[in-house]
C-alpha cells in the first residue's frame, strides 16, 4: 500500500470495453460499483449482468472477472484484511454478492471526493477515506452478511485456481487437459465441468485467452511481436 494508513486499492473509474480477461482472485474483499454501461460479471459459478447502481461484492479467494459486449464503467475498492481486523471484523467474512441500494452510491461518491482531496494533500483526507470505508463495511456487516460457501463450492474454486496457476506457469510448453488434470489431482471430466462452470470458458479457450493477454502485455511494454509470441507458447 502507498500509505500504511490506507490499506486499500481504489480505482475511481475502471473501464472495460469488449474485453474478457482471465479470472483473478485474492484474499481480500473487493467492491465493484457500476457507474454506467452494461457488463457481465463472472464470479465463481455466478454470471450476472452488471448495471448502473449495482454493487457487487467479490468475496475472498473467489475467481472473478468483468467483461462487456459494449462498455462498462465502474469503481473498484479492495479492502485489506488488516483493516477488517483492526476494526473488530475477523476475516474471512462473506457478504451478499449483488446489492442494489442507493445508499452505496452516496458512499462511493464520498470516497471518490476523499481520494481527490488526498491527491491534493488536503488535511483530514486520510481520515475521511478511512471513515467512508468503515461506513461501507458497517452497512455490509449490519445487513448483508451471509454464510461461508459450502465445501462443494470451495472445492470447485480450488480446482479452478490450481488449473489456472498451472496454465500460467507452463505457457511456453504444450498444455493438455490430461496434464492439467494430473497436476490438479482429479479426473479430467470433473476438471472440465468445474472449470467451465466457474470461468464460463473451456480449458482450451482459457489457455488461448491467457496466452493472448500475456502477449499483449509484453508487446505494450516494447517486446517485439515474434518474441512475445514465443514467450507465450505460440
Amino acid at each position: 500500500w502507498e500509505d500504511s494508513l490506507l490499506p486499500f486499492i481504489f480505482h475511481r473509474e475502471f473501464s472495460v470495453i469488449h474485453h474478457h480477461c482471465p479470472p483473478n482472485w485474492h484474499e481480500n474483499i473487493e467492491l465493484l460499483y457500476c457507474l454506467s454501461g452494461q457488463g457481465q460479471l463472472q464470479c465463481g459459478t455466478e454470471n450476472i449482468t452488471f448495471l448502473p447502481g449495482d454493487l457487487y461484492v467479490v468475496n475472498p479467494d473467489l475467481p472473478h472477472c468483468v467483461y462487456s459486449d459494449s462498455a462498462v464503467l465502474y469503481r473498484c475498492l479492495i479492502i485489506d484484511n488488516s483493516f477488517l481486523q483492526d476494526n473488530g471484523i475477523t476475516p474471512p467474512v462473506y457478504f451478499q454478492h449483488l446489492i442494489r441500494d442507493d445508499r452505496f452510491h452516496k458512499l462511493f461518491e464520498q470516497l471518490k471526493d476523499a481520494y481527490d482531496q488526498y491527491a491534493q494533500k488536503k488535511a483530514y483526507a486520510v481520515l475521511d477515506i478511512r471513515h467512508t470505508v468503515l461506513h461501507l463495511l458497517q452497512m455490509l456487516c449490519a445487513e448483508f452478511v451471509i454464510e461461508a460457501p459450502g465445501k462443494t463450492d470451495s472445492a470447485a474454486n480450488s480446482i479452478v485456481k490450481k488449473a489456472l496457476l498451472y496454465i500460467r506457469k507452463n505457457m511456453t510448453k504444450t498444455i493438455t487437459l490430461d496434464g492439467i488434470a494430473d497436476y490438479v489431482g482429479i479426473n479430467k471430466y470433473h476438471l472440465s465441468r468445474s472449470f467451465k462452470a466457474i470461468t464460463g470458458k473451456t480449458i482450451i479457450e482459457m489457455v488461448n485467452l491467457i496466452r493472448c493477454t500475456e502477449a499483449k502485455r509484453f508487446i505494450e511494454h516494447g517486446m517485439p511481436v515474434s518474441s512475445a509470441a514465443t514467450s507465450c507458447g505460440y
